[in-house]
């Protein structure tokens, strides 16, 4: 009988050995997925930020040899255009200056900071907006480092010019459809501001207006939690038909 109860024993220890076991396996196995979906994310993130580096990097050359051969025929143009105006060919020399102008536009959204990071994404991203019929305005004064990790950065902003950009794409007429972007390190606390025009409808507590809320809304909570991670603040206000939000990185 003693001997029973001693096997007995045994064997309730070695069942809560397994279960101590088995839960410490499924600790690490769901670790370890979890890790190895941060990583995959992180790595996208990386690999997406290394291509509109290389786009930007290829328009930036582009747009100083440009801006070299400005220089370089300035005064051939100056000449021409003098010429022109002295023998009263005014409507040919207002035609020249317009060809002339034409060519020597410059991106407006590159090198807007001092961040290669952030530069990168803003030129490529407000291109995209602007394809799809958004006016986008840019005021961002960022020095190269700001105290975030460029991915935290780039996940905040590009989330929350996401949001901008579903809930402005409910406005009409379309020449409405307006963002704007702004960004600079003040009083040494980084601050974000991005406002665009809205329907004056608010998403509900899912942060989306979009049917499948599993999928979506996911974005402000990354932002929230970035926001948490650097004991920053955020918040809303509506003014009008515009809303905003504001972010604050001490």
């Amino acid at each position: 009988m003693l001997r029973l109860k001693t096997l007995f024993r045994l064997l309730r220890r070695l069942v809560v050995l397994v279960c101590i076991a088995a839960d410490a396996f499924l600790y690490l196995a769901v670790r370890g997925m979890a890790q190895r979906s941060a990583l995959k994310a992180k790595n996208d993130l990386l690999s997406a930020q290394i291509d509109r580096q290389k786009e930007h990097y290829a328009a930036l050359t582009a747009q100083y040899a440009n801006i070299r051969r400005m220089r370089h025929d300035i005064a051939k143009h100056l000449d021409t255009m003098q010429a022109l105006l002295q023998s009263g060919q005014y409507q040919a020399a207002a035609a020249y200056s317009n060809e002339v102008s034409a060519q020597a536009q410059v991106q407006a959204h590159l090198g807007i900071c001092e961040n290669p990071i952030v530069d990168a994404y803003l030129f490529s991203r407000s291109q995209e907006l602007e394809r799809q019929g958004f006016r986008v305005q840019l005021r961002v004064l960022l020095p190269e480092a700001t105290g975030i990790s460029d991915p935290d950065l780039i996940i905040a902003f590009a989330n929350l010019l996401d949001n901008a950009a579903e809930a402005t794409e409910k406005v009409f007429p379309k020449e409405q459809r307006h963002i704007i972007l702004k960004m600079r390190v003040k009083f040494g606390a980084l601050q974000l501001n991005i406002r665009n025009r809205y329907d004056n409808i608010l998403p509900d507590e899912s942060g989306t207006r979009k049917p499948d809320k599993k999928r979506h809304g996911l974005g402000m909570k990354s932002v929230q939690d970035i926001v948490d991670r650097y004991h920053g603040k955020i918040w809303t206000v509506i003014i009008l038909d515009w809303h905003i939000t504001a972010v604050t990185f001490p």
